[in-house]
């Protein structure tokens, strides 16, 4: 008779060799007899479904008069060294003039996520925003995690000008005055035209 428990044993994720052979054990066993004269134990081949592994160990006692019984003790545990992977696009947006947090923050948007034997949690944080010139540059860093610790990145871009600053006209725009009774292009000869700068771009009209 078996003494003991040979319950099963649930392991967590990616055990160690050691950590399996020490979870299937070893066992006891009485005989009304006399002593029991040998135990020995045997493993099965483990089997997989899914992410999860089973391994079965088979105890077998004889007593002097070589009669026998068996017991078992059957441990499981996930296999999952892949992280996760992420789905929909992650390419690069590009905002127009200076877009509201909201528009940011919209564009910056969200991640999903799937793993072979888990749902992953997606958390993110954000970079401070760097400029250069008048283009600002917002960076989102999404990571995956999935039940067994294995994670994966990706990141999101959104740039944008920034700028609130008008243009700068260029030239003389001192008032002219004429002689008298100027012909109508001696008026818009004087009246003239206009340059202007600005920070960021061409002025465009």
């Amino acid at each position: 008779v078996f003494t003991g428990t040979y319950t099963n044993v649930t392991l967590g994720c990616n055990p160690t060799a050691g950590d399996i052979t020490n979870a299937l054990g070893s066992a006891t066993a009485t005989d009304g007899c006399g002593p029991v004269t040998n135990i020995t134990s045997s493993d099965a081949t483990a089997t997989t479904s899914g992410c999860i592994v089973t391994q079965v160990r088979t105890f077998t006692a004889v007593d002097a008069c070589g009669n026998s019984a068996t017991v078992t003790r059957t441990v499981s545990w996930t296999a999952d060294q892949t992280p996760p992977t992420f789905t929909g696009t992650y390419t690069n947006v590009t905002l127009g003039c200076n877009p509201t947090a909201g528009d940011i923050t919209a564009a910056l948007g969200s991640a999903t996520a799937t793993d072979a034997c888990s749902t992953p949690t997606i958390s993110f944080t954000d970079a401070t925003a760097t400029t250069s010139n008048c283009t600002v540059t917002q960076v989102r860093t999404f990571t995956a995690v999935d039940a067994c610790g294995n994670s994966a990145t990706v990141t999101r871009s959104v740039s944008w000008t920034a700028d609130v600053t008008p243009p700068v006209f260029t030239g003389t725009y001192t008032n002219v005055t004429l002689g008298c009774n100027p012909t109508a292009g001696d008026i818009t000869n004087a009246l003239g035209s206009a340059t202007a700068t600005d920070a960021c771009g061409p002025v465009t009209n």
